[in-house]
């Protein structure tokens, strides 16, 4: 919205000046969302400071994304904030690669770049897609999956009734059965040479879940054959922790 100084010309019509003034307050209010933020940052983590900040700014400018890295947050740990705007933009996850590249990000084998390119690609359009893609067909495991979790995987579909869903009945990405995606953010929780676990908080475009815990969901990376590959996914139903090798294999008991 343009906020620049504008002289209101009573002589015009009625109807331009009931629009200058209804753009004028339109400012004045988003000016007054801006002076309350330090106020709700008092005391806040980074994390929670930036996350509203791109709220804010979304919402103030009229941004179709907003993307935003913290560097050194939890142990060191770069940590990555993504919004999107009410309208539908096309291609979101080339706004988050482009927002990387302009950071000077690592390379897309990363599991950060990774997690991002999988919540992004979720959040297109209407954010109700899902990230089931990861793992519905046999190449789509190959490309996310670590051998190991593929194979216990195929090892449990062995023991699934023909015309049965298995042990995985719902999207893991978005843990629910009916996925909403309106933002995310995504913070490395540990890193090394050759494990990683990433942790992921998914805000949706109904009310915030009844407890909190069941909108994070964690992932478990490997090095594998020289690339970055999903190990586990783990989450929380009404607080209940699951992990997908712990559903897998209890398939396997019955």
């Amino acid at each position: 919205m343009d906020c620049s100084p504008r002289r209101i010309d009573l002589t015009n019509d009625p109807k331009d000046d009931h629009e200058h003034i209804r753009r004028l307050q339109g400012c004045i209010n988003d000016l007054i969302s801006i002076q309350a933020l330090p106020a709700i940052w008092d005391a806040r983590k980074s994390g929670q400071i930036v996350s509203t900040l791109l709220d804010v700014l979304v919402s103030v400018l009229r941004l179709d994304f907003a993307y935003a890295r913290l560097r050194n947050s939890v142990n060191g740990s770069p940590a990555e904030f993504v919004r999107f705007g009410e309208r539908s933009i096309p291609r979101p996850q080339s706004f988050v690669t482009a927002a990387r590249s302009a950071l000077a990000d690592p390379p897309l084998n990363d599991p950060i770049a990774i997690v991002n390119s999988i919540y992004a690609r979720a959040a297109k359009g209407k954010g109700d897609g899902g990230g089931a893609f990861i793992i519905e067909s046999k190449s789509a495991k190959a490309k996310y999956l670590s051998k190991s979790l593929i194979a216990l995987w195929a090892k449990a579909d062995t023991r699934t009734p023909k015309g049965d869903v298995g042990a995985v009945d719902f999207d893991p990405v978005t843990n629910s059965q009916e996925p909403d995606v309106k933002s995310f953010a995504v913070n490395a929780e540990k890193s090394d040479a050759g494990t990683a676990v990433i942790a992921v908080t998914v805000t949706g475009h109904d009310a915030p879940r009844a407890n909190a815990a069941d909108a994070v969901i964690r992932y478990d990376f490997v090095r594998d054959g020289g690339h970055w590959k999903i190990d586990d996914i783990r989450g929380a139903e009404e607080g209940k922790p699951w992990s997908l090798r712990g559903m897998l294999g209890d398939s396997l008991k019955n």
